[in-house]
C-alpha cells in the first residue's frame, strides 16, 4: 500500500470487493482528488496487520450480517491499542430479525441438547 501524503486524509476500505473500492475512490476524488488518499484490503487479517503498521485516519468496514469479521476486526484493532474510527458499512441488515434468528438457533440447539438425553 501507498504512503499518503502529509495533508491526505487516509482512508482504508475493509473487506468488500474492487468494484466498492474503485466507486469509493472514484467518489472521494471527485470531491477533492488531493485530500483523500483510500487504501483496500480485501481481508480482515490484511487489514489488522495495516492497522498494526499505519495510523490511517479512518476505516471503512464493510459487514455482513452472516459473517462476523467485521466486528473481529474492530476487536482485534482495539486490542493493540489502534483508537482511530471505525465505520461500519451495512447493507439491509434487520438487527431485530438478525436477534429474532439467533433466538430461534438457540431454542432449535436446546431442544435438541434435551431430545438426546
Amino acid at each position: 500500500m501507498a504512503k499518503k501524503k502529509k495533508q491526505e486524509i487516509e482512508i482504508v476500505l475493509i473487506g468488500g470487493n474492487k468494484e466498492q473500492f474503485e466507486y469509493l475512490k472514484q467518489l472521494l476524488a471527485d470531491l477533492d482528488s488531493h485530500l483523500y488518499h483510500v487504501l483496500w484490503s480485501a481481508s480482515y487479517k490484511g487489514g489488522v496487520a495495516y492497522a498494526r503498521e499505519n495510523q490511517p485516519d479512518l476505516f471503512l468496514v464493510n459487514y455482513e450480517a452472516d459473517d462476523p469479521r467485521g466486528l473481529e476486526f474492530i476487536s482485534a484493532i482495539r486490542r493493540r491499542d489502534c483508537i482511530k474510527p471505525v465505520i461500519l458499512l451495512v447493507d439491509k441488515y434487520d438487527y431485530y430479525a438478525e436477534k429474532k434468528r439467533k433466538a430461534s438457533a438457540l431454542n432449535s440447539t436446546w431442544k435438541k441438547i434435551l431430545t438426546i438425553r
